[in-house]
């Protein structure tokens, strides 16, 4: 669930939501006039309209990032991977990583880091419309770590194959774990 927030000394409403698992903190167009914890002036009433759209958005995975904030960093990173489905895990993963590590935690990104480079190992060779949920099984079963290491590890390719999923049209999208 997200929240709006008052930043400096104009009281610029800030959107907060979760977007692929991330905290995402977006600037709106919108003052606050008054400043106030529970505002209800017309301002703050747009914010959280705006604020209900995107996460009403996310929920049918509809949003599309750039049409709500087309100037945030976020956008501007993530134009590059604007890809097709030809593109190979590896070429994909490492992309997808170099555009996470301004809008992650350092401990995030480290641990993202590990995640691409033991999947790409094993993926490598797979076009990112060739991965089928029966690979991930295999993965896992082969793979000899921990439970939890290889729940970090899926919890990253989650995160960028949804990002993927979304961004490429294929007849089938990649179902993560």
């Amino acid at each position: 669930m997200g929240s709006i927030r008052k930043r400096g000394k104009k009281n610029r409403i800030e959107i907060i939501f979760m977007f692929q698992g991330i905290r995402r903190y977006e600037q709106s167009l919108y003052f606050c006039e008054t400043s106030k914890q529970n505002c209800k002036c017309r301002d703050c009433k747009s914010a959280n309209a705006l604020l209900n759209e995107i996460e009403r958005k996310i929920a049918e995975k509809s949003f599309k990032y750039e049409i709500y904030f087309p100037d945030s960093k976020y956008v501007h990173e993530n134009q590059q991977l604007h890809l097709n489905g030809d593109m190979y895990f590896n070429t994909y993963a490492e992309l997808w990583l170099s555009s996470t590590e301004s809008s992650v935690a350092y401990s995030t990104f480290k641990t993202y880091g590990t995640a691409v480079g033991k999947l790409s190992s094993y993926f490598s060779r797979f076009k990112l419309c060739e991965i089928k949920p029966s690979h991930v099984q295999q993965y896992i079963t082969t793979s000899k770590l921990s439970a939890k290491t290889i729940a970090n590890y899926l919890g990253s390719y989650t995160a960028y194959l949804n990002l993927q999923s979304e961004m490429i049209s294929s007849p089938k999208p990649i179902q993560a774990y």
